[in-house]
């Protein structure tokens, strides 16, 4: 069985896209697997270009894929494309741990967000010019904890409108 394609996957995505006859919007999935030379930025930019869908982009998703990887955290410059193409962004608490010298992370909704999802949201939101909403992931999170995140999250977006 082939790996699915670049080329698979923007087909399916605008197939659904005009089933529904509404603007779909493609999250990254915890896990972005590299069957060739393309990366993570230009993979979900040619994902975007040719199913003419726009991009919800998780940033937990996005950290957990570069701890799994033991890549550095590397957004795009402020002019690429990309940023013109994320609707929405989604932020949650992620655990990380090393188990037997492997890293591993959880996109854990329950818990507080940490600096690493923090400084990763700061630098997206200020880069990202069409996004229309956040969502905060905190399903079965503690009362505290919400009000922290959602303090977090107000004072992130104030400091960015500055800027």
């Amino acid at each position: 069985m082939q790996p699915p394609t670049l080329k698979t996957t923007a087909d399916n995505a605008r197939i659904i896209n005009d089933y529904f006859e509404i603007p779909i919007v493609l999250e990254n999935p915890p896990i972005y697997s590299e069957f060739g030379n393309i990366e993570f930025w230009g993979f979900y930019l040619e994902l975007c270009r040719r199913s003419e869908c726009m991009m919800a982009l998780d940033i937990g998703h996005y950290l957990g894929y570069c701890k799994t990887k033991g890549l550095a955290f590397d957004l795009p410059c402020a002019t690429h494309e990309i940023w013109n193409l994320i609707k929405t962004v989604h932020i949650s608490g992620v655990k990380s741990w090393l188990w037997n010298g492997i890293p591993v992370w959880l996109d854990q909704h329950s818990d507080p967000f940490n600096n690493e999802l923090m400084e990763t949201f700061k630098n997206t939101i200020i880069k990202t010019r069409k996004t229309h909403n956040v969502l905060l992931e905190m399903e079965g999170a503690p009362l505290e904890v919400e009000n922290s995140n959602i303090s977090l999250i107000k004072n992130a977006l104030r400091d960015a409108n500055k800027k």
